[in-house]
């Protein structure tokens, strides 16, 4: 018997794609299984070309076909009636744990010292995933991470938070001199003026003794022994040698935290010391702002009058951030280790299959559809990727 002609080739069998396969959100960021789905799935670049009508000429001519409209869909039954997958299916949807939830949309946590990791809410029976931690510094509230390797991890049945890092304290204001400054002060006896302020007083003339001050240590002693014999908000303050020439350096500390607290040295009159010990702007040397503390407010949910049952499920207004960036069908090429995936791109669900009850398994049919982005007008909201051999 004669044999036909085949396409058939030695490679033929592993080029295929099976037909089941996986539906993920966000494929190149958080990617995000959307569960089980029945029956597999659809896709469609949804491309719909049209040609000019050219008198005289009895059909399309090359060159003058383009694109009419291009609308890629990606149609799976999502069998894992997730709340999750209800909001992704029904544009614009939310979701509420039922009439008992209290919201609580600034409480005072505390405020971040060198040991303290724990805090207890004040509310127990905080609703699972509610929970955000704002931590207040710079120019405003910083929203915190939640995870074992993030900022903080927290247990929403008694309402406690453990920081994997206990949030910053706050610091003091400093006054640093350049580096390898005069240590043996009795080398410039004479030279012993200059001018100091603390957290924003006054400019404040002062004498120095440099008697015995032969030494970085013995010369921070006297710089501090100075400075305390002012008084007031001088008298905590404090001085340190530290390090070793060439790479030492003399560093006064405020004795009070927060962004008020500073310490600044100027040059004094007739004879200045404070060129010699490097310390002032002018001098080379570097003068910081203390910090404030992390002051810590949590925004949750919590249940007021027992265990919440139903998540309630409704419809509203679709808003930009019901777009999801990408959905992805993931499939498997017998002849390559990895995955075949198809994407559609800033998608929005446009068309949610009714729920059929009464067999043995209810699936949510929905349809996600790309969109163009108006950054990149002309570029197609779908993408194939074919994984090499």
């Amino acid at each position: 018997m004669p044999q036909g002609k085949t396409g058939v080739t030695v490679g033929s069998a592993g080029r295929r794609l099976l037909g089941d396969g996986a539906v993920y959100t966000d494929y190149d960021g958080v990617r995000t299984l959307l569960g089980a789905t029945l029956g597999g799935g659809t896709w469609d670049p949804g491309r719909e070309l049209s040609a000019s009508e050219i008198d005289g000429v009895l059909g399309d001519v090359k060159g003058f076909v383009g694109r009419d409209r291009v609308t890629p869909t990606l149609k799976v039954t999502l069998l894992e009636l997730t709340v999750e997958n209800f909001l992704r299916a029904i544009a614009g949807a939310d979701s509420t744990p039922g009439t008992a939830r209290v919201h609580v949309s600034a409480e005072y946590v505390g405020v971040g010292t060198g040991g303290q990791t724990i805090y207890p809410l004040d509310n127990a029976n905080v609703l699972s995933g509610t929970l955000e931690l704002y931590g207040d510094v710079g120019a405003g509230p910083v929203l915190l991470s939640e995870g074992a390797a993030a900022d903080y991890t927290v247990v929403y049945a008694t309402g406690v938070v453990t920081f994997n890092a206990a949030p910053p304290a706050a610091t003091a204001g400093t006054s640093r001199s350049g580096l390898n400054p005069v240590i043996d002060m009795t080398a410039h006896a004479a030279d012993i003026n200059g001018i100091v302020a603390v957290d924003g007083g006054a400019p404040t003339a002062i004498v120095y003794d440099w008697t015995g001050c032969t030494t970085g240590a013995l010369t921070a002693t006297q710089i501090q022994t100075a400075i305390q014999a002012l008084g007031g908000d001088f008298a905590t303050v404090t001085c340190a040698y530290v390090g070793a020439p060439p790479n030492d350096y003399y560093l006064i500390t405020s004795g009070s935290t927060g962004l008020a607290s500073q310490f600044v040295c100027s040059d004094g009159a007739p004879n200045n010391a404070h060129d010699h010990l490097e310390l002032g702007l002018t001098n080379g040397g570097t003068e910081l702002l203390g910090e404030a503390a992390m002051d810590l407010t949590a925004d949750y949910s919590y249940d007021a009058g027992g265990v919440v049952t139903h998540d309630v499920i409704t419809g509203g207004p679709i808003e930009d951030a019901d777009f999801l960036t990408d959905v992805a069908w993931v499939g498997t090429f017998r002849d390559s280790a990895e995955d075949g995936v198809i994407i559609v791109k800033n998608v929005l669900c446009r068309d949610l299959g009714a729920l059929t009850f009464g067999g043995k398994e209810v699936g949510l049919e929905v349809t996600f559809q790309g969109h163009f982005d108006e950054a990149t007008p002309q570029t197609e909201p779908w993408e194939i990727r074919r994984p090499r051999p």
